[in-house]
Order: C-alpha cells, then sequence, then structure tokens
C-alpha cells in the first residue's frame, strides 16, 4: 500500500488523515480493531486522539491505513485533554460529568 507523504503533522491533520484512510480502505472500526488487536471502543477513541497507542500496535495501525511514519510518532504521544470545556471529551470524565448531572445533588457529596 502507498503511503502519504506529510512534512508536518498535527494532532488534528491525524485525525481528518485516519477519518480519510479509513473510508479509503473500506474497514470499519471493528475490523480495524481485529487487526490490530485492540477493541473496537479503544481503537476510535485513539484514533481520535483520547489514547495513547503503545508503539507496536501504532505501527499496525499505521501500516494497516497506510499513513506516513510520522503518523506513528503522533499515536503514541499522550493525549492533550482540555479540561475547560463545557462537556468534557475525556470518556472517563465525561461519563463522570453526565451521571453527576443526571441525578442531581443526591450523588455529590
Amino acid at each position: 500500500m502507498n503511503k502519504m507523504i506529510v512534512d508536518e503533522l498535527t494532532r488534528d491533520d491525524l485525525t481528518a488523515m485516519i477519518l480519510r484512510a479509513k473510508r479509503r480502505v473500506g474497514l470499519s472500526w471493528t475490523q480495524i480493531a481485529e487487526a490490530i488487536g485492540m477493541s473496537p471502543v479503544w481503537t476510535h477513541s485513539a484514533a481520535s486522539g483520547m489514547n495513547a497507542f503503545p508503539p507496536e500496535t501504532a505501527r499496525a495501525f499505521a501500516d494497516l491505513l497506510g499513513l506516513p511514519d510520522s503518523a506513528v510518532d503522533l499515536l503514541t504521544d499522550s493525549p492533550l485533554k482540555v479540561w475547560d470545556q463545557s462537556v468534557p471529551t475525556d470518556p472517563c470524565v465525561y461519563r463522570l460529568s453526565r451521571s453527576s448531572a443526571s441525578t442531581g445533588p443526591r450523588s455529590r457529596p
């Protein structure tokens, strides 16, 4: 498979590139996850920048989608999570905030 060539890649660029590559190869998140030995939910989360890939998994993911070598470094970087948003983007914090919001003061200390 031909690899894309990119000079300097940002995390947002990589996320967009992953989505384009996924459409190009015609695989579902489940199929990609099975190919790299991870769960579909984790794979989608990591591909979206919410988790860091282990190095060997990042390489397998990049090779499967035909991503450039520079993508592997970004895939293995710990994500920068922004905490000043009204709706948290971290899956765990989001669930905690939603459960707290739906149950109200009953569940708060």
